[in-house]
């Protein structure tokens, strides 16, 4: 069991939706911190990843999301679009 408590509060627009900016700003600074908590050697660790589901939206991921968490060890499986 891990015991560790996670950020997990964020902001949006004031449409109340989510940008390319802001899904790239809540990869850095709510999901990678939180990830890297609760399994700190995922990066390092061959053949390890962490899986991330993501709703297919096309402005919810752009490539520099997408590699910015490659790089952190992360795999996006990405779902049909407003399926979330």
């Amino acid at each position: 069991m891990i015991d560790a408590e996670v950020f997990a509060f964020y902001t949006s627009n004031e449409k109340g939706s989510m940008t390319q900016d802001k899904c790239l700003d809540y990869l850095h600074k709510v999901i990678l911190p939180s990830v890297r908590k609760l399994f700190p050697g995922l990066k390092n660790a061959p053949g390890c990843r962490g899986v991330e589901l993501c709703d297919g939206v096309r402005v919810h991921l752009k490539y520099d999301r997408l590699l910015a968490a490659k790089e952190a060890g992360m795999e996006c499986c990405v779902r049909m679009p407003h399926t979330s």
